[in-house]
């Protein structure tokens, strides 16, 4: 807390005074990060003119908010400040509302609502380790490389899976 008040250039106190413990600044900080970037993330799908385009501009969004604020990836997706925070269920929701906002965007012939929300996780855990593996790279290719690289891996294995697959016996 010393070294966020002195970073925000007030006294320890006055930093109580808006946060009445660590705990509730981290929430803070989080909340508001999330909201920006699912913010960012609606505004570039809803310019988009294609399912395609808007996963591209989706992913577009991602990368480019991850780049433009330093850390955002490690504070929202790395998992140490949520889990050493006592923040495991909030990452976890986070999580799942990715993933289902994901699957509500997969248009698959043949497939359940089970199946796409499992496609829905699988995308936003493929999205989270290429963020992860960009950021160690030194943030290149370019954000928009990146995202349309990404597109293109995930709407090619959609797009290519079977229109109906039979369901196992037991």
């Amino acid at each position: 807390m010393d070294d966020i008040a002195a970073a925000a250039g007030v006294t320890k106190p006055v930093l109580y005074r808006h946060f009445p413990s660590k705990r509730a600044l981290v929430q803070e900080v989080l909340d508001d990060g999330i909201s920006r970037l699912r913010e960012s993330l609606a505004k570039a799908v809803a310019e988009a003119d294609s399912p395609r385009r808007q996963v591209e501009l989706g992913f577009t969004a991602f990368f480019q908010f991850i780049e433009s604020e330093p850390g955002a990836h490690d504070l929202l997706f790395a998992g140490n400040v949520w889990t050493q925070s006592g923040f495991a269920q909030e990452l976890a929701e986070f999580k799942t509302g990715m993933a289902e906002r994901v699957s509500l965007l997969i248009n698959v012939g043949g497939i359940d609502e089970r199946r796409r929300r499992f496609y829905g996780a699988a995308v936003v855990g493929m999205c989270d380790q290429a963020v992860s593996q960009w950021v160690r790279d030194g943030c290149e290719p370019s954000a928009e490389e990146a995202a349309r690289d990404l597109t293109d891996l995930i709407w090619t294995g959609l797009r290519n899976l079977p229109e109906h697959r039979e369901q196992p016996t037991a």
